[in-house]
C-alpha cells in the first residue's frame, strides 16, 4: 500500500459544487485534484487548510484509482462513488443524508433516512490493534516500572442502582455489612471498557452468536431473500392463460426428546397432504372465537380428513398492481373441524401462531408417527441462541411443559434438517455468527494488547496452545465504600418499580451495522453479511441524559417489572486500585479511562437507558513507586500514612507519553486528550462521555406505535453518529 500526502485547498466560492485538494505521491509528484463527491464535500469543509498522510492505489496504467485517509475513509476514486470496497469506512463523516436534516428514503432506490432516535450509540472501531510494549515478570518488580494505588471518589449525579447479593426479587442496593458500596468488579469492567477503546485493544467482549429474522413483508432484498428460505415458485405461461404458482417450503414436525438428545418426528400422513399439514381458515366456526392474539398456542381437534382438499388456491396480488396467482396448499373448511370427536373425524392439533393482518388460515397437524426426520443437535444448540425469541414461541421450554409439541422444519436436498420453529414462516438463523462482523485484525488473538496485558487475559475454550499465552493482570480493584458508612442506608431510595423499555435487539441490523453513506433500502447491510462493509458499529454505550421519570410511580409485583431501591443523586464513594510494574503509559491510559476529565463522565450500574447511573470520577491520591522506593518489601512502604503521593505534574506526564505512543499526539494533560487526539473513535466516545449533550427526543426509544406516524421501526431508520446527534438546547 502506497503512502502520500493530501492538502485541502480552499474552493474558489462558498458554494462551490467541488473543492480541490494537493496530493504528493511517494515518489514527491505533486498535482491538483477536483473531488466533486457530494458526500463528502461536509468532511472536505472542515479540513480545509489542512495537511495530512494518505494511503493512495494505482490501476492497472499507474493512474490514480484511490485514496483513503488514514483512518480508512475514502476521499477520492470510483470505488466511494460506488460504495462498493470492502475497505471503505462507511458512514465515517457527515454527509447530507445524516447531516442536512432533509427527508430521504421513499422507494428502495432513495436513500435511507438518519432519523432512528435510541438512549445508546456506538463507538466506532478503530483500524488496527495496539500491541503492548511492556510486558514485565509477575514474580519480581521490574525496572522502570511503577506499583502503588490510586485513590478515588465516585460521586454519582443521578440515582444509582447496583443490585445487591441474592435473587431478583431483593431490591436493596449492594450493601454488605450494612454499608453501600460499588463492587471493586463494577469498578474494574466500567474501568475497562474505557481503557480498551484508548488504548485501541482487540474487539472481543461481544457474543459471537448467529443472529435469527423474519421479513415476510420486507420489500427489500432483504425481505426477498428470507422469503426464498421459505418459498418456492414456478412462471406461469401468459399465452396458455397460467399464472405464477407458489408453495411453502417447510414441513410439519413433531418436537420430542429422547434422554438427552432432541428428536424430530415426521407426522401420519405427511406424504399425503402438502407440506405434511393441512390448512384451515378462521372465518367462520369456533376458530374464530379462539385466542388468536397469542404468539403460540396448539389445541387439540378432530377433522373429517375425506373433505381435506389437495389445490391450488388462487390469490390476488396486493402489492405490485393486480395481478393473481396460485398458492399450493391442502386445506379443509371450518365446517368440517371440530373441538369434539365425531363419527368418522381423525385426532389432530391446532397450531395457532397469533393475529396478523389479512392472516386468515392456521396449520393442522396430525399426531407423530416414529419416522424422524435427519437432523444435527446442532441445529438445537444454534436455536436457543436466538435472543429476540418470545417465550412463549420457544419450543424447546414448550417441550419442558408436554411430551411432544408441533413445529415446522426446512429440509437440504437431501432430507435433512437445516432450520425448524413454531410456524410455517419462522425466525430464521443468519448463517454467519456477529464474529464474522468484527475485522479479524481486531480479534487477532496472537497479538497481545495493552488491556491484556494490564488487566490480564480473558480466553475462552482454553487448550494447551493458548494456556502459555494466558497471565495475571496487575491491576486489583477494591469495594468503594460510602463516605459516610455508619449512615449510608439513610440514602437509600424506598423500593420504586423502573419502567420497562422494550429495547431494539441486535437483530435490528440498520442500528447495529455500519451502513454506507446514502445507502438505499435495497443494498442496506444486513447480518446476512452479503454487503461489502460487513462492520458492527463499534462499542455500545448509553448517553447522559435526565433520569426525571425512570420509575412507574408506584410498585408493580408481575414477571415484567422488578423493584430497585436506588440511591440518591449525589453521594460519594471511596476506593482503591492496587497496580503493579506498570510503565508511565500505562499509568497514564490508566489514570485518564477511571478520570476521564472534568467535563467527561462515567456509567455505571442498572437502568442505564433511563438515565441512572451517571457518575463523576476522581483522583484523590496516586502514589507509585519504582523497584528502587520498594526496598521495605512487597508495598509495605505504600501503606504507611506518610505514603507520599504522585503531583499532577507526574500525572500529566504518563498521559501525555501515553497519547505520544499511541497516538503520536502531543498533549499536556487530561482535557487535551480528549480534545487534540484526532481519531474518530476517540471524538465519538468523547461525545458520549459529555452529560445532558444530546437533545433529549434523539437518545429515546423508538416504539412500535406512536411518534412519527406509526410504527417507528417499520422505516427501518439508521442512527446517526454520535457527533452528529443534535445538541440539547
Amino acid at each position: 500500500m502506497l503512502k502520500g500526502k493530501v492538502k485541502i485547498l480552499s474552493p474558489k466560492s462558498p458554494k462551490a459544487q467541488a473543492i480541490n485538494f494537493e496530493f504528493l505521491d511517494a515518489d514527491g509528484k505533486t498535482k491538483n485534484i477536483p473531488q466533486k463527491s457530494a458526500h463528502v464535500l461536509e468532511y472536505f469543509r472542515k479540513n480545509i487548510g489542512k495537511s495530512f498522510e494518505v494511503t493512495y492505489g494505482l490501476n492497472p496504467d499507474s493512474s490514480l484509482e484511490w485514496i483513503k485517509n488514514m483512518e480508512g475513509r475514502v476521499i477520492y476514486g470510483t470505488e466511494f462513488a460506488k460504495s462498493v470496497s470492502a475497505d471503505v469506512k462507511p458512514n465515517s463523516g457527515p454527509g447530507p443524508v445524516q447531516g442536512d436534516g432533509h427527508q430521504h428514503g421513499g422507494g428502495n432506490g432513495d436513500p435511507m433516512n438518519y432519523n432512528a432516535t435510541s438512549p445508546y450509540n456506538f463507538v466506532p472501531l478503530y483500524d488496527e490493534v495496539k500491541a503492548s510494549t511492556h510486558n514485565p515478570p509477575q514474580n519480581q518488580f521490574a525496572k522502570d516500572s511503577y506499583s502503588g494505588y490510586m485513590d478515588y471518589s465516585v460521586t454519582n449525579l443521578t440515582e444509582l442502582y447496583i443490585r445487591g447479593h441474592g435473587s431478583d426479587k431483593n431490591s436493596d442496593f449492594f450493601s454488605p455489612g450494612g454499608v453501600l458500596q460499588i463492587p471493586g468488579s463494577s469498578v474494574r469492567g466500567m474501568v475497562r471498557n474505557i481503557f480498551e477503546i484508548i488504548t485501541q485493544s482487540k474487539f472481543t467482549q461481544f457474543d459471537d452468536i448467529r443472529l435469527f429474522y423474519r421479513a415476510i413483508f420486507g420489500p427489500s432484498a432483504f425481505g426477498r431473500d428470507y422469503v426464498s428460505h421459505f418459498a418456492d415458485s414456478k412462471k406461469g405461461n401468459r399465452q396458455n392463460g397460467s399464472v405464477d404458482t407458489h408453495w411453502y417450503k417447510s414441513r410439519a414436525a413433531w418436537l420430542i426428546k429422547e434422554g438427552d438428545k432432541y428428536v424430530l418426528l415426521k407426522p401420519k400422513d405427511h406424504d399425503k397432504y402438502h407440506n405434511g399439514y393441512v390448512q384451515v381458515s378462521d372465518h367462520h366456526g369456533r376458530i374464530n372465537e379462539m385466542e388468536l392474539s397469542q404468539t403460540f398456542r396448539t389445541h387439540k381437534i378432530f377433522v373429517d380428513c375425506s373433505k381435506i382438499c389437495n389445490r391450488n388456491r388462487r390469490h390476488q396480488a396486493r402489492r405490485g398492481g393486480r395481478r393473481e396467482f396460485d398458492f399450493k396448499t391442502s386445506d379443509i373448511k371450518a365446517e368440517n373441524v371440530s373441538f369434539v370427536l365425531k363419527p368418522g373425524y381423525s385426532e389432530a392439533e391446532l397450531v395457532v401462531t397469533g393475529k396478523m393482518q389479512n392472516k386468515h388460515f392456521h396449520p393442522i397437524v396430525f399426531p407423530p408417527t416414529k419416522d424422524k426426520y435427519e437432523v444435527d443437535q446442532e441445529i438445537f444448540e444454534i436455536y436457543r441462541t436466538d435472543v429476540s425469541r418470545h417465550e412463549r414461541a420457544d419450543l424447546l421450554k414448550n417441550l419442558k411443559d408436554k411430551k411432544q409439541v408441533p413445529c415446522f422444519v426446512l429440509l437440504d436436498d437431501n432430507g435433512k434438517v437445516t432450520a425448524f420453529g413454531h410456524t410455517p414462516m419462522f425466525r430464521f438463523p443468519y448463517q454467519k455468527t456477529i464474529g464474522a462482523f468484527v475485522p479479524e485484525e481486531l480479534r487477532n488473538e496472537g497479538v497481545e494488547d495493552w488491556t491484556e496485558s494490564v488487566f490480564g487475559s480473558i480466553l475462552e475454550n482454553v487448550n494447551d496452545e493458548k494456556r502459555d499465552k494466558i497471565h495475571a493482570g496487575r491491576l486489583s480493584f477494591g469495594s468503594a465504600f460510602h463516605k459516610d458508612p455508619v449512615n449510608s442506608l439513610r440514602h437509600m431510595e424506598g423500593e420504586k418499580s423502573p419502567k420497562i423499555l422494550s429495547s431494539p435487539k441486535p437483530t435490528s441490523f440498520q442500528l447495529y451495522l455500519e451502513q454506507p453513506d446514502g445507502v438505499t433500502k435495497e443494498a442496506i447491510e444486513t447480518w446476512e453479511g452479503n454487503g461489502p462493509h460487513r462492520k458492527v458499529r463499534g462499542y455500545k454505550r448509553y448517553w447522559h441524559k435526565s433520569a426525571g421519570g425512570w420509575h412507574e410511580g408506584r410498585i408493580i409485583d408481575d414477571k415484567q417489572h422488578t423493584k430497585i431501591k436506588a440511591v440518591r443523586p449525589n453521594q460519594t464513594f471511596k476506593g482503591r486500585i492496587w497496580f503493579e510494574n506498570l510503565s508511565k503509559e500505562e499509568l497514564g491510559a490508566l489514570y485518564l479511562a477511571l478520570t476521564l476529565s472534568d467535563e467527561h463522565f462515567h456509567k455505571l450500574g442498572m437502568g442505564k437507558p433511563l438515565g441512572l447511573g451517571t457518575v463523576q470520577v476522581k483522583s484523590d491520591k496516586v502514589v507509585a513507586k519504582t523497584p528502587n522506593d520498594l526496598k521495605s518489601g512487597y508495598l509495605s512502604c505504600l501503606t504507611r500514612s506518610e505514603a507520599v503521593g504522585c503531583d499532577n505534574e507526574f500525572l500529566n506526564e504518563c498521559v501525555a507519553l501515553f497519547a505520544a505512543k499511541i497516538y503520536e499526539t502531543p498533549v499536556k494533560n487530561r482535557e487535551e486528550f480528549w480534545s487534540r487526539v484526532n481519531k474518530e473513535h476517540i471524538k465519538e466516545l468523547a461525545c458520549m462521555l459529555e452529560r445532558d449533550r444530546a437533545d433529549p427526543g434523539q437518545v429515546k426509544y423508538m416504539t412500535i406505535q406512536g411518534g412519527r406516524g406509526g410504527n417507528e421501526f417499520e422505516s427501518r431508520d439508521i442512527l446517526k453518529r454520535p457527533s452528529m446527534i443534535s445538541r440539547r438546547r
